[in-house]
């Protein structure tokens, strides 16, 4: 699956008083925050620029794929830069990706979250998405199905294809494959790591 860069960051007109929205949970780099019933807001530094355009990537292109008809990540909106009041008052910029907002409904009918798990990694795999940090707590029921969430650019590695249609994989990207991946569609290189950082990765981030 190509990935198509955004460029730029707009810069939002907006002022998010943290005091006066729902802080729902933090991250290793970010922070998430509701701002209504059906959009959110992943707040980073305003130097974690790289992250977030990475990450605003890989929303964008997983929010296409669908399992049996429906999408099962969160739909991706803007990009922004924000002005924004922290707890104490105190103004700073930050970057902010604007999402669906999805919620948990406890009284959803029951899903096997292995089952959802071992299903979402195949299907990206097919689209050259390796997510790294699939578990439990990733995955929510909702009334309309499971729904996977938080896709820290550290934990995916986007794949690209040689001349025969195989896919490249180097250590890390091995690592995360799905059991049922056939061997066949692989070229296996001897890189070991995370390499999502790399000037070549349709993750980074763009020339200006």
């Amino acid at each position: 699956m190509a990935i198509k860069e955004r460029k730029r960051i707009s810069t939002s007109k907006k002022v998010l008083d943290l005091r006066e929205i729902e802080h729902v949970g933090s991250g290793s780099y970010g922070a998430y925050y509701q701002l209504s019933d059906k959009k959110g807001v992943k707040l980073l530094e305003n130097g974690a620029r790289l992250e977030a355009l990475a990450e605003w990537n890989i929303l964008v292109a997983l929010s296409k794929i669908t399992i049996n008809g429906r999408r099962i990540t969160p739909k991706a909106y803007s990009i922004e830069r924000f002005n924004v009041l922290d707890e104490d008052g105190d103004a700073m910029t930050m970057i902010g990706l604007v999402m669906e907002h999805i919620e948990e409904d406890d009284d959803a009918e029951y899903i096997n979250t292995h089952e959802v798990i071992e299903q979402a990694n195949t299907t990206f795999a097919l689209q050259g998405i390796i997510y790294h940090d699939f578990n439990s707590e990733n995955v929510l029921q909702t009334e309309k199905g499971p729904r996977i969430i938080d896709f820290t650019p550290g934990f995916v590695s986007v794949l690209k294809k040689n001349r025969k249609g195989q896919y490249i994989v180097d250590g890390y990207a091995l690592q995360g494959l799905p059991s049922d991946f056939g061997a066949d569609e692989l070229d296996i290189r001897g890189q070991t790591g995370n390499d999502w950082n790399n000037s070549d990765d349709p993750c980074s981030e763009p020339e200006s």
